[in-house]
Protein backbone atom coordinates (compact mmCIF):
# COMPACT_ATOMS: atom_id res chain seq x y z
CA UNK A 1 0.00 0.00 0.00
CA UNK A 2 1.62 3.66 -1.18
CA UNK A 3 2.03 5.72 1.84
CA UNK A 4 -0.47 8.95 2.80
CA UNK A 5 1.30 11.24 0.42
CA UNK A 6 2.31 9.51 -2.66
CA UNK A 7 -1.76 8.04 -2.42
CA UNK A 8 -2.83 11.22 -2.54
CA UNK A 9 -0.38 12.15 -5.22
CA UNK A 10 -1.72 9.74 -7.47
CA UNK A 11 -5.49 10.86 -6.90
CA UNK A 12 -4.52 14.32 -8.11
CA UNK A 13 -2.59 12.75 -11.21
CA UNK A 14 -5.84 10.64 -11.71
CA UNK A 15 -8.38 13.93 -11.50
CA UNK A 16 -5.98 15.74 -13.61
CA UNK A 17 -6.20 12.75 -16.54
CA UNK A 18 -9.72 13.06 -16.32
CA UNK A 19 -9.97 16.69 -16.29
CA UNK A 20 -7.63 16.65 -19.22
CA UNK A 21 -9.24 14.17 -21.24
CA UNK A 22 -12.60 15.88 -20.53
CA UNK A 23 -11.11 18.77 -22.25
CA UNK A 24 -9.80 17.36 -25.01
CA UNK A 25 -13.18 16.35 -25.89
CA UNK A 26 -14.23 19.51 -25.78
CA UNK A 27 -11.82 20.82 -27.62
CA UNK A 28 -12.16 18.14 -30.28
CA UNK A 29 -15.92 18.82 -30.75
CA UNK A 30 -15.39 22.19 -31.38
CA UNK A 31 -12.99 21.35 -33.89
CA UNK A 32 -15.15 18.88 -35.84
CA UNK A 33 -18.25 21.17 -35.14
CA UNK A 34 -16.25 23.42 -37.39
CA UNK A 35 -15.33 21.25 -39.68
CA UNK A 36 -18.58 19.87 -40.27
CA UNK A 37 -20.62 23.12 -40.55
CA UNK A 38 -23.85 22.27 -41.49
CA UNK A 39 -24.18 18.44 -41.10
CA UNK A 40 -27.29 16.80 -40.18
CA UNK A 41 -28.03 13.24 -40.27
CA UNK A 42 -29.50 11.59 -43.21
CA UNK A 43 -33.01 10.75 -41.52
CA UNK A 44 -33.65 14.51 -39.99
CA UNK A 45 -32.96 15.76 -43.28
CA UNK A 46 -35.56 13.17 -44.58
CA UNK A 47 -37.85 13.82 -41.83
CA UNK A 48 -38.28 17.24 -42.33
CA UNK A 49 -38.98 17.21 -45.79
CA UNK A 50 -41.14 14.39 -45.47
CA UNK A 51 -43.35 16.09 -43.38
CA UNK A 52 -43.65 19.27 -45.53
CA UNK A 53 -44.45 16.55 -48.61
CA UNK A 54 -46.69 13.84 -46.66
CA UNK A 55 -48.58 16.65 -44.61
CA UNK A 56 -52.32 14.66 -45.06
CA UNK A 57 -50.25 11.33 -44.04
CA UNK A 58 -49.86 13.25 -40.52
CA UNK A 59 -53.34 14.02 -39.77
CA UNK A 60 -54.71 10.45 -40.97
CA UNK A 61 -56.36 8.56 -37.82
CA UNK A 62 -53.92 5.56 -36.96
CA UNK A 63 -50.11 4.72 -36.83
CA UNK A 64 -49.28 5.20 -40.29
CA UNK A 65 -47.14 8.81 -39.64
CA UNK A 66 -45.57 7.45 -36.38
CA UNK A 67 -44.45 4.47 -38.11
CA UNK A 68 -42.80 6.63 -40.93
CA UNK A 69 -41.10 8.68 -38.69
CA UNK A 70 -40.07 5.48 -36.20
CA UNK A 71 -38.85 3.77 -39.22
CA UNK A 72 -35.77 6.55 -39.92
CA UNK A 73 -35.14 5.42 -43.70
CA UNK A 74 -36.50 7.71 -46.70
CA UNK A 75 -36.97 4.59 -48.48
CA UNK A 76 -39.08 3.14 -45.49
CA UNK A 77 -41.22 6.48 -45.22
CA UNK A 78 -41.73 6.52 -48.65
CA UNK A 79 -43.66 3.32 -48.83
CA UNK A 80 -45.14 3.58 -46.10
CA UNK A 81 -46.49 6.51 -47.48
CA UNK A 82 -47.62 5.04 -51.22
CA UNK A 83 -49.10 1.92 -49.91
CA UNK A 84 -51.59 4.16 -47.09
CA UNK A 85 -52.49 6.46 -49.94
CA UNK A 86 -53.50 3.39 -51.82
CA UNK A 87 -56.26 2.45 -49.21
CA UNK A 88 -59.79 2.95 -49.99
CA UNK A 89 -60.94 6.38 -48.03
CA UNK A 90 -63.07 4.59 -45.44
CA UNK A 91 -60.38 2.18 -44.56
CA UNK A 92 -57.80 5.31 -43.92
CA UNK A 93 -61.11 6.77 -41.55
CA UNK A 94 -61.43 3.45 -40.35
CA UNK A 95 -58.28 3.50 -38.60
CA UNK A 96 -59.72 5.92 -36.28
CA UNK A 97 -61.60 3.00 -34.27
CA UNK A 98 -58.38 1.51 -33.01
CA UNK A 99 -58.51 3.89 -30.35
CA UNK A 100 -60.76 3.76 -27.59
CA UNK A 101 -63.08 0.42 -26.72
CA UNK A 102 -66.62 0.23 -26.91
CA UNK A 103 -69.02 -2.63 -26.44
CA UNK A 104 -70.77 -1.82 -29.43
CA UNK A 105 -70.43 -5.09 -31.93
CA UNK A 106 -69.88 -2.95 -35.00
CA UNK A 107 -67.34 -0.96 -33.91
CA UNK A 108 -65.44 -3.81 -32.42
CA UNK A 109 -65.62 -5.47 -35.84
CA UNK A 110 -64.54 -2.15 -37.82
CA UNK A 111 -61.53 -1.92 -34.96
CA UNK A 112 -60.47 -5.76 -35.77
CA UNK A 113 -60.90 -4.66 -39.63
CA UNK A 114 -59.06 -1.67 -39.35
CA UNK A 115 -55.98 -3.66 -37.41
CA UNK A 116 -55.57 -6.20 -40.10
CA UNK A 117 -55.71 -3.20 -42.70
CA UNK A 118 -52.41 -1.96 -40.78
CA UNK A 119 -50.96 -5.40 -40.50
CA UNK A 120 -51.46 -5.97 -44.20
CA UNK A 121 -50.06 -2.34 -44.96
CA UNK A 122 -46.85 -2.98 -42.87
CA UNK A 123 -46.54 -6.57 -44.16
CA UNK A 124 -46.43 -5.31 -47.76
CA UNK A 125 -43.99 -2.64 -46.99
CA UNK A 126 -41.80 -4.83 -45.46
CA UNK A 127 -41.41 -7.40 -47.99
CA UNK A 128 -41.18 -3.78 -50.22
CA UNK A 129 -37.48 -3.58 -48.19
CA UNK A 130 -36.09 -6.61 -49.64
CA UNK A 131 -36.01 -4.96 -52.91
CA UNK A 132 -33.87 -1.97 -51.56
CA UNK A 133 -30.05 -1.79 -53.64
CA UNK A 134 -27.15 -2.96 -52.07
CA UNK A 135 -26.00 0.77 -52.23
CA UNK A 136 -28.97 1.99 -50.64
CA UNK A 137 -28.70 -0.86 -47.60
CA UNK A 138 -24.68 -0.11 -47.53
CA UNK A 139 -25.45 3.64 -46.80
CA UNK A 140 -27.95 3.16 -44.08
CA UNK A 141 -26.03 0.97 -42.22
CA UNK A 142 -22.94 2.56 -42.07
CA UNK A 143 -23.99 6.55 -42.19
CA UNK A 144 -27.25 6.63 -40.44
CA UNK A 145 -27.37 3.64 -38.18
CA UNK A 146 -23.54 3.47 -37.03
CA UNK A 147 -23.51 3.29 -33.19
CA UNK A 148 -27.08 4.23 -33.08
CA UNK A 149 -29.35 1.47 -33.90
CA UNK A 150 -31.28 1.65 -30.34
CA UNK A 151 -32.55 4.42 -31.55
CA UNK A 152 -35.05 2.37 -34.06
CA UNK A 153 -35.42 1.95 -37.31
CA UNK A 154 -38.06 -0.25 -39.35
CA UNK A 155 -36.59 -3.59 -39.04
CA UNK A 156 -36.29 -3.30 -34.98
CA UNK A 157 -40.06 -1.40 -34.91
CA UNK A 158 -41.77 -4.54 -37.08
CA UNK A 159 -40.56 -6.93 -34.79
CA UNK A 160 -41.22 -5.00 -31.72
CA UNK A 161 -45.15 -4.78 -33.22
CA UNK A 162 -45.11 -8.31 -34.56
CA UNK A 163 -45.07 -8.10 -38.14
CA UNK A 164 -41.70 -9.55 -38.20
CA UNK A 165 -40.47 -12.42 -36.43
CA UNK A 166 -36.26 -14.29 -36.73
CA UNK A 167 -36.70 -17.49 -38.82
CA UNK A 168 -34.10 -20.29 -40.19
CA UNK A 169 -32.39 -19.25 -43.84
CA UNK A 170 -33.99 -22.67 -44.71
CA UNK A 171 -37.49 -21.51 -44.06
CA UNK A 172 -39.16 -20.24 -47.62
CA UNK A 173 -41.26 -17.91 -46.33
CA UNK A 174 -38.07 -16.24 -44.82
CA UNK A 175 -36.74 -12.56 -46.38
CA UNK A 176 -33.22 -11.63 -45.72
CA UNK A 177 -32.67 -7.83 -45.88
CA UNK A 178 -28.98 -7.80 -46.13
CA UNK A 179 -26.37 -9.72 -48.49
CA UNK A 180 -27.98 -13.31 -48.64
CA UNK A 181 -24.53 -14.38 -49.60
CA UNK A 182 -23.08 -13.71 -45.91
CA UNK A 183 -24.24 -16.57 -43.91
CA UNK A 184 -24.20 -14.15 -40.81
CA UNK A 185 -27.48 -12.26 -42.40
CA UNK A 186 -30.37 -12.75 -40.49
CA UNK A 187 -33.81 -14.08 -42.22
CA UNK A 188 -36.93 -13.07 -41.26
CA UNK A 189 -41.30 -14.21 -41.75
CA UNK A 190 -44.03 -12.04 -41.61
CA UNK A 191 -46.68 -12.68 -38.43
CA UNK A 192 -49.46 -13.72 -39.18
CA UNK A 193 -52.65 -11.15 -38.17
CA UNK A 194 -53.75 -11.84 -35.13
CA UNK A 195 -56.82 -9.89 -33.24
CA UNK A 196 -55.51 -11.02 -29.66
CA UNK A 197 -52.27 -9.23 -30.28
CA UNK A 198 -51.97 -6.70 -32.99
CA UNK A 199 -55.65 -4.64 -32.48
CA UNK A 200 -54.53 -3.67 -29.04
CA UNK A 201 -50.56 -3.05 -30.23
CA UNK A 202 -51.57 -0.59 -33.57
CA UNK A 203 -54.14 1.08 -30.95
CA UNK A 204 -51.14 1.98 -28.70
CA UNK A 205 -49.43 2.96 -31.97
CA UNK A 206 -52.28 5.12 -33.21
CA UNK A 207 -52.59 6.25 -29.87
CA UNK A 208 -49.28 7.59 -29.34
CA UNK A 209 -49.38 9.29 -33.05
CA UNK A 210 -52.63 11.28 -31.59
CA UNK A 211 -50.36 12.72 -29.01
CA UNK A 212 -47.48 13.59 -30.83
CA UNK A 213 -49.46 15.19 -33.71
CA UNK A 214 -51.37 17.50 -31.37
CA UNK A 215 -48.18 18.29 -29.13
CA UNK A 216 -47.76 22.04 -29.69
CA UNK A 217 -44.75 22.96 -31.92
CA UNK A 218 -42.34 24.37 -29.57
CA UNK A 219 -41.27 27.87 -29.73
CA UNK A 220 -39.13 27.64 -26.57
CA UNK A 221 -36.83 25.01 -24.52
CA UNK A 222 -39.45 25.61 -21.92
CA UNK A 223 -42.36 24.55 -24.32
CA UNK A 224 -40.00 21.46 -25.43
CA UNK A 225 -39.41 20.02 -22.21
CA UNK A 226 -43.11 20.55 -21.42
CA UNK A 227 -43.88 18.81 -24.19
CA UNK A 228 -41.17 15.74 -24.45
CA UNK A 229 -42.76 15.13 -20.26
CA UNK A 230 -46.58 15.36 -21.72
CA UNK A 231 -45.63 12.99 -24.39
CA UNK A 232 -43.95 10.81 -22.48
CA UNK A 233 -46.75 10.64 -19.78
CA UNK A 234 -49.65 10.09 -22.32
CA UNK A 235 -48.18 8.20 -24.89
CA UNK A 236 -48.08 4.27 -24.19
CA UNK A 237 -44.90 3.77 -25.27
CA UNK A 238 -44.01 0.72 -27.74
CA UNK A 239 -39.75 -0.20 -26.36
CA UNK A 240 -38.18 1.43 -23.84
CA UNK A 241 -38.27 5.21 -23.00
CA UNK A 242 -35.30 6.17 -25.51
CA UNK A 243 -37.22 5.40 -28.46
CA UNK A 244 -40.09 8.01 -27.20
CA UNK A 245 -37.46 10.66 -26.37
CA UNK A 246 -35.66 9.70 -29.79
CA UNK A 247 -39.44 9.82 -31.79
CA UNK A 248 -40.10 12.96 -30.21
CA UNK A 249 -37.30 14.61 -30.98
CA UNK A 250 -37.57 13.54 -34.85
CA UNK A 251 -41.06 14.44 -35.03
CA UNK A 252 -40.73 18.27 -33.47
CA UNK A 253 -37.22 19.10 -35.88
CA UNK A 254 -39.75 18.03 -38.53
CA UNK A 255 -42.42 20.53 -37.33
CA UNK A 256 -40.45 23.52 -36.17
CA UNK A 257 -38.91 23.53 -40.03
CA UNK A 258 -42.63 23.17 -41.40
CA UNK A 259 -43.82 26.52 -38.98
CA UNK A 260 -40.15 27.72 -40.01
CA UNK A 261 -38.47 28.06 -36.69
CA UNK A 262 -34.92 27.91 -37.05
CA UNK A 263 -34.29 27.38 -32.99
CA UNK A 264 -35.24 26.86 -30.00
CA UNK A 265 -35.00 29.99 -27.36
CA UNK A 266 -33.86 30.21 -24.04
CA UNK A 267 -33.77 32.08 -21.20
CA UNK A 268 -31.37 33.40 -18.53
CA UNK A 269 -32.86 30.95 -15.81
CA UNK A 270 -31.95 28.23 -18.27
CA UNK A 271 -29.36 25.90 -17.65
CA UNK A 272 -27.93 23.05 -19.09
CA UNK A 273 -29.87 20.60 -16.88
CA UNK A 274 -32.89 22.21 -18.53
CA UNK A 275 -31.46 20.54 -21.54
CA UNK A 276 -31.04 17.35 -19.93
CA UNK A 277 -34.78 16.96 -18.96
CA UNK A 278 -35.61 18.13 -22.19
CA UNK A 279 -32.91 15.57 -24.41
CA UNK A 280 -32.04 13.22 -22.07
CA UNK A 281 -30.18 11.16 -24.41
CA UNK A 282 -26.78 13.12 -23.81
CA UNK A 283 -27.08 13.81 -20.40
CA UNK A 284 -23.30 12.02 -20.13
CA UNK A 285 -22.06 13.88 -22.68
CA UNK A 286 -23.45 17.52 -21.36
CA UNK A 287 -22.51 16.54 -17.72
CA UNK A 288 -19.04 15.86 -19.08
CA UNK A 289 -18.09 19.07 -21.02
CA UNK A 290 -19.80 21.29 -17.57
CA UNK A 291 -17.05 19.56 -15.08
CA UNK A 292 -14.25 19.87 -18.29
CA UNK A 293 -14.42 23.57 -16.58
CA UNK A 294 -15.29 22.16 -12.90
CA UNK A 295 -18.84 22.77 -13.21
CA UNK A 296 -22.57 20.69 -13.20
CA UNK A 297 -24.89 21.13 -15.58
CA UNK A 298 -27.00 23.09 -12.73
CA UNK A 299 -24.50 25.71 -12.43
CA UNK A 300 -24.24 26.42 -16.56
CA UNK A 301 -25.78 28.51 -18.48
CA UNK A 302 -27.14 27.50 -21.83
CA UNK A 303 -25.80 30.39 -23.47
CA UNK A 304 -22.66 29.71 -21.73
CA UNK A 305 -22.30 26.41 -22.68
CA UNK A 306 -23.45 27.16 -26.44
CA UNK A 307 -20.49 30.09 -25.73
CA UNK A 308 -17.75 27.72 -24.80
CA UNK A 309 -18.55 25.23 -27.53
CA UNK A 310 -18.80 28.13 -29.97
CA UNK A 311 -22.16 26.54 -30.91
CA UNK A 312 -24.46 28.38 -33.53
CA UNK A 313 -26.11 26.15 -34.54
CA UNK A 314 -30.29 25.76 -33.57
CA UNK A 315 -30.63 24.26 -29.82
CA UNK A 316 -32.79 21.70 -31.15
CA UNK A 317 -29.87 20.24 -33.20
CA UNK A 318 -27.46 19.89 -30.10
CA UNK A 319 -27.52 16.62 -28.88
CA UNK A 320 -27.61 14.96 -32.15
CA UNK A 321 -23.95 16.76 -32.91
CA UNK A 322 -23.25 15.67 -29.08
CA UNK A 323 -24.11 12.04 -30.12
CA UNK A 324 -22.37 12.06 -33.66
CA UNK A 325 -19.26 14.65 -33.03
CA UNK A 326 -19.01 14.28 -29.44
CA UNK A 327 -17.49 10.50 -30.26
CA UNK A 328 -16.08 10.89 -34.01
CA UNK A 329 -12.58 11.14 -33.76
CA UNK A 330 -12.47 9.58 -30.40
CA UNK A 331 -8.73 9.18 -29.41
CA UNK A 332 -7.29 11.49 -31.12
CA UNK A 333 -5.61 14.94 -30.07
CA UNK A 334 -7.13 17.98 -30.81
CA UNK A 335 -4.07 18.96 -32.10
CA UNK A 336 -4.28 16.10 -34.71
CA UNK A 337 -7.76 16.92 -36.12
CA UNK A 338 -6.42 20.50 -36.34
CA UNK A 339 -3.87 19.15 -38.47
CA UNK A 340 -5.89 17.38 -40.41
CA UNK A 341 -8.91 19.61 -40.86
CA UNK A 342 -8.01 20.42 -44.26
CA UNK A 343 -7.45 17.19 -45.83
CA UNK A 344 -11.20 16.32 -43.39
CA UNK A 345 -12.67 18.34 -45.45
CA UNK A 346 -11.77 17.40 -48.72
CA UNK A 347 -12.63 13.60 -48.03
CA UNK A 348 -16.17 15.64 -46.65
CA UNK A 349 -16.77 17.01 -49.97
CA UNK A 350 -15.34 13.91 -52.04
CA UNK A 351 -17.67 10.86 -49.92
CA UNK A 352 -20.80 13.44 -49.90
CA UNK A 353 -20.77 14.05 -53.94
CA UNK A 354 -20.15 10.33 -54.36
CA UNK A 355 -23.00 9.25 -51.95
CA UNK A 356 -25.52 11.95 -53.84
CA UNK A 357 -27.98 14.44 -52.43
CA UNK A 358 -29.80 14.07 -49.00
CA UNK A 359 -26.79 11.66 -48.25
CA UNK A 360 -24.36 13.17 -45.87
CA UNK A 361 -21.37 11.00 -45.34
CA UNK A 362 -20.93 10.07 -41.74
CA UNK A 363 -18.70 12.17 -39.85
CA UNK A 364 -16.31 9.19 -37.91
CA UNK A 365 -16.01 7.80 -41.14
CA UNK A 366 -14.61 11.07 -42.75
CA UNK A 367 -12.33 11.69 -40.47
CA UNK A 368 -11.15 8.10 -39.75
CA UNK A 369 -10.54 7.92 -43.85
CA UNK A 370 -8.79 11.42 -43.86
CA UNK A 371 -6.72 10.67 -41.04
CA UNK A 372 -5.59 7.32 -41.93
CA UNK A 373 -3.96 9.01 -45.38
Amino acid sequence: MPPKHLASSLGKRRTQIKIESRKHRKQRFVLLKRIFAGWRPADILDVVQFRKKEQLLARTPGPMYLVAVQGKEAGWRSIVARLTKKMAAPKRLNMSFLIGHTPDQDSKRLRVGAAKDVHGVLAAATKSMVCRTARERSYWSKHVNKNVTHHSGWLPLMQRIHILAKTSRKDPRGMCFGDEGDPKVQAYKIVPFKPQTHVETFARLSMMQQVLVSTKTPKTLDDWRDGMAEFAKKAPVMGDSYTCRWVYRSAMVAEMALANRKTLKYGKHNTMAHVQKGFPDQKGMIRTFCEADGKTASSVTVSEFLRGLRYKDGLQFLTMDLCILGVAGQGMEPKTIEAAELEIKRSRHKMDKELGPGRPAHPAIVVQKACAQ
